[in-house]
């Protein structure tokens, strides 16, 4: 799993949406070689059984912040045994919308991440229906384009969901160079930075160090909105109404007037 970047060391608020990060010793017992062997993890007053896999588990609904359950399968192939486990060990909460199962880290979830793997950014807690479709969405946008970046040769190093993205640049004091430094898209007349909803860096087969920006678009979104997410660079996802994944690439076509514009390709999930 990719890690988030660390830099966020004053986020810390009672609001579950806000990244945490806290410095804290590796703790020991956890072994990598041994993906399903479940070791102690001491975290006092409370000792944990943990294996890599849980831990790789939880790591990767905190860096989302919520993530159905079958796409957890899928991907990581986590066992509905051992989501039960963890949620039985009170790290992992799961909600229920409509036929899907989607989760998200507890506070003690969160804390057992910290402690794992110190620097990384964590979300942790639901949120509303609408945004906790969304924010599982942007797991499934993730994978995908992750799967074609691997098969073009790239090797995959972080990934920044917009709240670290806007956090990075409201803290700076040159934001239009710390804009350009992350590769987000800069307005000098209007001093307007554009965000993406996710942005994968990653090192080209070559060794140069490039990112991706990637925005999940739902049925909300105007043609102009959509326009200008394109004319930014963003790589565009679809997303039907209910937040279920567009099931085949589709072309967005619209304006005013009459006007008949270009195209706009937005990639299935």
């Amino acid at each position: 799993m990719l890690h988030i970047d660390p830099r966020h060391d004053d986020l810390r608020t009672d609001d579950p949406r806000a990244p945490e990060r806290r410095h804290v010793s590796q703790p020991p017992g956890l072994d990598p070689r041994h993906d399903d062997r479940r070791s102690p993890l001491r975290l006092p007053p409370d000792t944990y059984g943990l294996s890599a896999r849980d831990l790789e588990t939880l790591r990767t609904i905190g860096s989302f912040r919520a993530v159905r359950s079958d796409d957890l399968h899928e991907t990581l192939h986590v066992s509905p045994r051992a989501l039960r486990t963890l949620q039985a060990q009170r790290l992992l909460d799961r909600r229920r919308v409509d036929d899907a199962v989607y989760l998200t880290l507890t506070r003690e979830g969160q804390r057992v991440v910290r402690a794992a793997d110190p620097g990384v950014v964590i979300h942790r807690g639901f949120v509303k229906p609408r945004e906790l479709l969304h924010d599982a969405a942007l797991y499934r946008m993730y994978q995908a384009h992750a799967r074609m970046l691997r098969e073009a040769g790239a090797t995959l190093e972080r990934v920044r969901l917009d709240y670290e993205l806007k956090s990075l640049v409201q803290r700076a004091v040159d934001k239009r160079a710390e804009a350009e430094a992350l590769g987000l898209p800069y307005d000098p007349a209007t001093q307007r930075v554009q965000f993406p909803d996710l942005q994968i860096e990653y090192r080209a087969p070559g060794g140069e160090r490039e990112r991706v920006n990637l925005e999940l678009s739902t049925e909300h979104y105007s043609t102009k909105t959509l326009r200008e997410k394109a004319a930014a660079g963003f790589i565009l996802y679809g997303l039907r109404a209910g937040g279920a994944a567009a099931s085949t690439t589709r072309r967005h076509t619209g304006g005013g007037g009459g006007h008949r514009h270009r195209d706009i390709e937005l990639y299935s999930l």
